[in-house]
């Protein structure tokens, strides 16, 4: 278990040492260690105030893709092709595809990139200057 100050000191930084501010502090819960229990939001939120970008985009995209491919080597770790394995009906695919909705006329991914990377606590909108944005096909 690591201590409070073994963790990089945020430039601001209120009093107690504690990141300033109600982003950071939100951010800073995603890495608490939680015994038991977890971190809950009072209400649903549905979008962050971000516009959509193609940077936003970009880096939602990038995020799923190691997300998914990083679960999919600790869910199957003797599997050589693990990133290929896909549970069929496991619960998730009524979220995109209900049977009662067309999934146009849902919110779409694009809607929740920027709530979705803010809440796992990824630095999206520090993209390093100078780097150009390259796409690979595989």
């Amino acid at each position: 278990m690591t201590r409070h100050s073994e963790h990089p000191t945020p430039e601001r930084a209120n009093a107690a040492g504690l990141p300033a501010g109600r982003r950071a502090f939100l951010r800073g819960l995603t890495m608490l260690p939680l015994i038991g229990g977890g971190v809950s939001l009072i209400g649903t939120p549905t979008a962050a105030a971000e516009p959509v970008t193609d940077a936003l985009l970009d880096a939602y995209s990038h995020w799923l893709f190691y997300e998914r491919r990083l679960l999919c080597l600790e869910r199957w770790p003797n599997e050589r092709r693990a990133e290929r394995v896909l549970t069929p009906d496991a619960g998730a695919g009524d979220f995109h595809f209900p049977s009662d909705t067309d999934w146009q006329g849902l919110p779409q991914p694009s809607a929740r990139a920027a709530l979705v990377l803010s809440a796992v606590g990824c630095g999206w909108a520090k993209e390093p200057a100078g780097r150009p944005r390259r796409q690979f096909v595989f």
